[in-house]
């Protein structure tokens, strides 16, 4: 694996994390 590689897949597992736990909060409330 190569610098940017790693440096681009960080803020989209980020990202990703943050949209589901978002999704489950609605869940929660609904």
């Amino acid at each position: 694996m190569n610098q940017r590689g790693a440096r681009v897949s960080s803020p989209i597992l980020i990202i990703s994390y943050e949209t589901f736990r978002l999704h489950v909060g609605v869940l929660q409330k609904g």
